[in-house]
């Protein structure tokens, strides 16, 4: 198979994705309270209340894999907490790279919310499911299973293994409460959008402690304490998220409908030790269209325009099942076994755009027929404790990760007529397309890593990691398999000299298999290999409220296939690139009522050596500048307590569709956003206004242009009970 072949194959997997408008999710928060009055013990009382609307994030998880405050990271890392997205109206994980600095939405697989992004430049090449890989290409993401969504900027090989230089996305899922929560919400939007929610959860089954011995009292019978009542606890606890969607779009003939539904439980065996097993099920029918090409003229017709036909259609079913056991030895000990099975399936008919006629004018097609599948298996134990060596603190991870990850596909292609860009007719047969064999690639992976967060000083705080992976990666019969081995390291430190200000400075690595390419000699490629060096300031400015994160970086990656000169059929490892770049951001909740996130960043991401390329060419989809803002308010007393307004701009700056740069670059934009909502009682109602200024706007997954939605509406009301 020589590069022109191979890279039409991978051309006719690439990325595609439409947004669609939102669901508004407002979900109960509960506390259990228990009042003691001299050396008597009352009766536990239950208080079940709402959630403060509040963007508040103090923690998280993927940065260390463990739960570590963010101002002790040394390292750019945004968390985008439910709440946000639930003021936004958001429906597609992709909305919410609007809210975070250096990151653009990857249009995803013809029109399917999967949730990649190009983070700092660079594809994230996939996307992260508590902590476990996905790839992502064919697995829908339903916002109604997230309770938060985690970017964590950078190389992040010392944790993850194999991955792009840019940084990772993970994603957050729900999980069991020992509180009552029952909700219904309910979504109509522009384009025929109906979408109904549901979350519940709580205990299913509690056991009885036995009555403590509480303090002695002169009334108490010499030498003997009263013994206090009798309590129960959770055994069991669950939580059902669940919702179906039935939409149409602001693309011509494109309509959806999914289904999703995800179940898990949690035993707490011991006060000590639980077991936590979850599900997911997805099934998303949709009209599969591969946006416009990335000619100049595209530009010059509605964003509706579709290059397709209307019997284009494609039909996804993902699962996603595992489990998460911990055992806390002491309260300095725990151990960790976690295991996540992935697997989506697609079929698929569709009319593919190949290219534009000399004309200017006439599309040229292709019809295009696959089934695809892709499967993840991760199985992951873990060994975290706390311990000191003198004055020194440290909190240590030793864990060992076994993977494997396939993506196979059979994909046949037929002819089609041509179609009109400026007056499209429709009605061409796709035709019965015969499918080629069978293709496959994939890796099966070892991990072994190890952390340290140290403690110098109260002040001076330290994170050294180190990581090996042993990866045999192979592409079917097309390429020579291959077995890479690398050490990912890391270093890290936080200077704290006042308490609300964190100073920090590091150094992360990545590598990544090439395994899509052949050299003349038939010798397997090094793996690509990237660095960055990262310093910054965080600050908190309304302590656990509100606070901002400044970094600078500078990545480069190297070892990128680039074509041999000598023989274009074949590739070399000449490439590097670079991205540069300085970002903000700031979100909380500084009084109770107000919320706000906002971000900019400034990107300079270029090919710095290639064979065909010229240097200082700028990588796709990547804007120069990038800001966002997005805040709403509260009232918290009085005749209007409980009605609110939010509203955000956004502007994104122009960039180049394609790369190698074609001379088409996606025009630059600004978008503006509202809300207005209400809540009282057990129920609550929102009006989302999206795209106010009616602007055209224009995304690419590094090739294909999708629009964007124009001026839309969604309303919702959501119900607890």
């Amino acid at each position: 198979m020589n590069n022109g072949h191979l890279l039409s194959r991978l051309l006719h997997t690439s990325r595609a994705m439409q947004c669609l408008p939102g669901v508004l999710l407002l979900l109960p928060m509960a506390a259990q309270a228990q009042t003691a009055a001299s050396s008597e013990t009352l009766p536990e009382v239950v208080v079940t209340a709402d959630a403060e609307r509040s963007f508040t994030v103090t923690e998280a998880t993927t940065a260390t894999k463990l739960d570590t405050p963010l101002r002790d990271i040394p390292q750019a890392i945004n968390v985008i907490p439910r709440q946000v997205m639930a003021d936004r109206g958001v429906t597609r994980v992709q909305e919410v790279a609007d809210n975070v600095p250096g990151v653009q939405y990857s249009s995803g697989y013809g029109g399917l919310s999967s949730g990649s992004f190009f983070i700092r430049g660079f594809d994230s090449g996939g996307t992260y499911r508590d902590g476990f890989k996905d790839f992502g290409f064919l697995s829908p993401v339903d916002v109604v299973a997230l309770e938060r969504v985690e970017f964590l900027k950078g190389p992040a090989s010392v944790l993850y293994g194999q991955n792009n230089p840019g940084g990772i996305v993970n994603y957050v899922s729900k999980r069991p409460v020992p509180y009552s929560l029952n909700e219904l919400g309910f979504t109509y939007g522009s384009y025929d959008l109906y979408r109904t929610t549901a979350d519940f959860g709580g205990t299913l089954i509690s056991r009885e402690v036995p009555g403590t011995p509480g303090p002695v009292s002169a009334k108490s019978p010499k030498g003997v304490a009263p013994v206090n009542a009798a309590t129960s606890e959770p055994l069991l606890t669950y939580r059902l998220t669940g919702a179906y969607e039935n939409a149409g779009s602001h693309r011509d003939y494109n309509e959806s409908e999914s289904y999703y539904i995800g179940p898990s439980v949690t035993w707490n065996i011991t006060p000590d030790t639980t077991l936590t097993v979850f599900g997911e099920f997805q099934r998303y029918d949709y009209v599969f269209d591969r946006g416009l090409l990335p000619v100049k003229q595209t530009f010059q017709v509605p964003t509706s325009r579709f290059l397709g036909e209307p019997s284009s259609y494609a039909e996804t079913e993902s699962w996603r099942a595992g489990y998460e056991f911990i055992h806390k030895f002491s309260d300095n000990l725990q151990f960790r076994s976690a295991f996540a099975a992935i697997q989506s399936e697609q079929h698929s008919h569709f009319a593919q755009a190949s290219g534009m006629d000399t004309d200017g004018r006439t599309v040229l097609r292709g019809s295009t027929r696959r089934y695809e599948k892709s499967e993840n298996y991760t199985l992951q134990n873990e060994l975290s404790g706390r311990f000191n060596t003198g004055s020194v603190e440290h909190h240590a991870l030793v864990g060992v990760e076994l993977a494997r990850y396939s993506f196979g596909y059979n994909i046949g292609f037929g002819p089609l007529a041509s179609i009109d860009l400026f007056n499209p007719k429709y009605g061409a047969s796709l035709g019965n397309v015969a499918m080629d064999p069978w293709e496959e690639y994939g890796a099966d992976a070892l991990g072994i890593y190890v952390q340290d967060q140290i403690t110098l000083t109260s002040q001076l705080k330290l994170l050294a990691g180190l990581r090996y992976d042993y990866v045999e990666s192979q592409y079917g019969g097309a390429m020579p398999e291959q077995t890479d081995r690398a050490l990912s390291p890391r270093v890290g430190i936080v200077y704290q000299p006042w308490e609300p200000v964190s100073l920090f400075a590091g150094w992360s690595t990545a590598f990544s298999p090439n395994i899509f390419a052949l050299s003349e000699n038939g010798s397997a490629f090094d793996p690509e290999e990237s660095e960055q060096f990262e310093a910054g300031v965080k600050v908190e400015w309304v302590k656990n409220k509100l606070a901002s994160t400044i970094a600078v970086y500078d990545i480069t990656k190297e070892n990128v296939l680039t074509t041999d000169p000598k023989n274009p059929d074949y590739s070399i490892l000449t490439g590097e690139q670079k991205s540069r770049g300085v970002e903000f951001d700031l979100i909380g909740t500084p009084v109770p009522g107000w919320n706000i996130v906002a971000n900019y960043s400034y990107t300079d991401a270029y090919v710095s050596e290639d064979t065909t390329i010229p240097n200082g060419t700028k990588l796709a989809a990547v804007p120069e500048h990038q800001a966002g803002l997005w805040s709403s308010y509260e009232i918290q007393d009085g005749a209007l307590k409980g009605f609110g307004v939010g509203a955000g701009a956004f502007y994104v700056g122009a960039r180049p569709a394609t790369m190698p740069g074609n001379g088409v670059d996606l025009p630059s934009y600004w978008r503006f956003d509202a809300s207005v909502f209400y809540k009282k009682d057990n129920w609550s109602a929102q009006v989302n206004f999206k795209n106010i200024s009616d602007e055209d706007i224009y995304q690419s997954q590094g090739y294909l242009i999708y629009p964007d939605a124009p001026f839309n509406v969604q309303a919702s009301v959501t119900f607890k009970f």
